[in-house]
């Protein structure tokens, strides 16, 4: 029989012996889902203003981005991914060309895509109908917008099916001289909306990895377009 003195030293033994308990890790912080919409909401107006030409409203919403929506738990699920948007949207908000601001633009949406998807944090992006197809110019203004919507939340969401939905809807059949004409434009501008088509097809068969590259080009050749529409009548 071992004396108490035994038994003693073995129990200080057993305690000096085992480890602490480890701790347990906190949870990551929820992301301000708010904070989140914000930064969509602003990142969706500056690409529709690079769109329709109104570089001034474009560095407006871009210089919002780079300066504000400072989410902490954003920056700590994904701080890398977080930094790259905030420094692709000061580039748009210093943009000289529509080139550059455009290959901003795309990075900033890739950012945004690769944060979502690291966090497994993807969304569901919105999928309105797509508008008929008609013989008037108008029509097939909608139908590119439509179709830039849905590549758009390809990049951002991240979305393989938005993705291809835009980039094949993009790349149908291009506009004629006619439909300028009649609608009181330049000729001129037919051989971009040719260019146009052909980069939406080049899109649609891109890798995951180089679709922001194409989306510059995309939005690029549209808004050197639109700077070209006729001023509204007062």
């Amino acid at each position: 029989m071992r004396s108490p003195l035994t038994l003693l030293v073995l129990l200080v033994a057993a305690g000096c012996s085992s480890a602490p308990p480890s701790p347990t890790p906190a949870a990551p912080a929820a992301v301000d889902r708010a904070d989140m919409r914000a930064h969509f909401a602003r990142a969706t107006a500056a690409r529709d203003a690079l769109l329709d030409g109104d570089v001034e409203a474009m560095k407006q919403h871009a210089r919002w981005l780079a300066d504000h929506g400072e989410d902490e738990a954003a920056k700590v699920r994904g701080p890398v991914h977080f930094e790259r948007m905030k420094t692709a949207a000061q580039a748009v908000a210093e943009a000289h060309t529509l080139g550059t601001a455009s290959r901003a633009l795309a990075d900033l949406a890739t950012a945004c895509g690769a944060c979502h998807q690291g966090a497994d944090a993807r969304f569901e992006a919105p999928k309105p109908l797509l508008p008929p197809m008609k013989d008037e110019l108008q029509a097939h203004m909608a139908r590119h917008r439509w179709a830039v919507d849905q590549m758009w939340a390809g990049l951002v969401t991240p979305s393989e099916a938005a993705w291809a939905r835009g980039a094949q809807s993009l790349a149908e059949a291009p506009l004629h001289a006619v439909d300028f004409a009649l609608e009181g434009l330049d000729a001129k501008l037919v051989p971009r909306a040719t260019t146009l088509h052909g980069l939406a097809a080049d899109a649609a068969a891109a890798p995951a990895a180089e679709r922001g590259a194409h989306f510059a080009r995309i939005i690029a050749t549209c808004g050197g377009c639109h700077r070209y529409r006729p001023a509204p009548t007062p």
